[in-house]
């Protein structure tokens, strides 16, 4: 049997490193934050890594909000946030890891 795990993934991911903050909206509960960084993207998801993501239920839904260090768009300083809204897909709690696909 091989090590390597089946690729599941539909579209190439580009690796990136971006700021984003997580903000949970649990099924019960309080909603709750994050932090971290998206490390790779595709066209239909993201892998975000932080030493302290909440623990999350897959199909959990998420917002990102993305904060590009250097963007050419207003405002005046060049800095525009983005907000992603995700289902966690899966979560690595040890590596600080989870997948995240966009709806």
């Amino acid at each position: 049997m091989s090590s390597n795990p089946i690729e599941r993934r539909k579209s190439p991911r580009r690796q990136i490193k971006l700021a984003v903050a997580i903000f949970f909206l649990p099924q019960k509960g309080l909603p709750s934050w994050s932090f971290g960084e998206i490390r790779n993207v595709s066209a239909l998801g993201a892998m975000i890594c932080g030493s302290r993501l909440q623990q999350a239920a897959e199909d959990t839904v998420i917002e990102v909000l993305c904060f590009p260090q250097y963007i050419h768009l207003p405002p005046a300083d060049g800095r525009v946030c983005y907000l992603i809204t995700g289902r966690v897909v899966w979560q690595d709690i040890v590596s600080g890891t989870m997948g995240v696909k966009y709806i």
